[in-house]
């Protein structure tokens, strides 16, 4: 399966590509995607069955209706009506689709069931994101929008996968802790594809970080695998830690082990603890 960087440098390497939604409206997405494009050196054709013409250009009412058979198409419609577009590129033969979204709170064009016709079509699809984030030269609000997508998983098929070694539930990269199990996802999970551990028990409750990595150490040590719930929510909702302790907000981190190496997991960490008591004493 094709990365979204191989798909992105796939489609802006066409020559013509239509837009389907260019309106009148000169501020609409579709608008100044199929501008950035005309500037960039392409040859665009504006689609809208309610318009004659957009952006000082004709707009043909379809995609049967275009002088020359596009390319690529850049969906920027309500998702209802994405379907539709993605049917008359299987009609045509046109091999690539692009459905706009930028954050998802904001709604786009994306709609799973076009996206599902576009894989049983052979249709390449990018579904989200926005030509403008990676069309050069980039400008400044889209650079901040493709690196604040990607860092919340917010790009269409980032490049590769990541899983939750509890619960196994999959996740884009750019992803690096399970919202729900709050533990640190893995590349791949064992062979069966299901999580290595049925059950995993707080062992350990670290008040700081110092007391976090000793008892990584003993556990390795030990050869006990272990996971830190929460480890990462730390420096969450900007106050980050408080002196040498944890978050306020989000609580302390935990150290999970499997529920087999309970008993010996405790009884290695409960000297710590003791150790730990006695410096704190003297």
């Amino acid at each position: 399966m094709a990365t979204l960087r191989e798909k992105v440098e796939d489609f802006l390497g066409q020559k013509r590509i239509a837009v389907a939604g260019v309106s009148r409206t000169k501020n609409d997405a579709a608008n100044m995607i199929y501008r950035k494009l005309r500037k960039t050196g392409y040859e665009v054709f504006a689609i809208n069955p309610n318009a004659e013409t957009a952006e000082g250009d004709t707009c043909y009412p379809d995609l049967k209706s275009l002088p020359e058979k596009a390319d690529g198409v850049v969906i920027v419609t309500r998702p209802e009506v994405t379907g539709e577009i993605v049917q008359q590129c299987a009609e045509l033969g046109i091999p690539r689709i692009w459905m706009h979204r930028s954050f998802r709170f904001l709604g786009g064009s994306v709609s799973d069931e076009a996206v599902r016709l576009c894989n049983e079509k052979g249709i390449t699809v990018i579904a989200g994101g926005c030509p403008m984030m990676f069309c050069e030269p980039v400008d400044f609000a889209h650079k901040c929008m493709r690196g604040l997508l990607r860092l919340t998983g917010g790009l269409p098929e980032q490049e590769g996968t990541m899983f939750c070694p509890q619960c196994g539930a999959e996740f884009r990269e750019g992803i690096s802790e399970c919202p729900d199990c709050m533990i640190s996802l893995v590349r791949e999970l064992p062979p069966e594809g299901k999580p290595e551990w049925t059950a995993l028990v707080t062992v350990f409750e670290p008040v700081n970080e110092s007391e976090l990595v000793l008892a990584k150490s003993l556990l390795e040590g030990a050869g006990i695998r272990y996971l830190v719930k929460g480890e990462r929510t730390q420096d969450l909702l900007g106050i980050g830690r408080v002196g040498t302790g944890y978050n306020v907000l989000m609580g302390p981190a935990e150290i999970q082990v499997g529920k087999e190496r309970e008993q010996e997991a405790r009884e290695l960490l409960a000297h710590l603890e003791e150790d730990l008591s006695d410096d704190e004493s003297t």
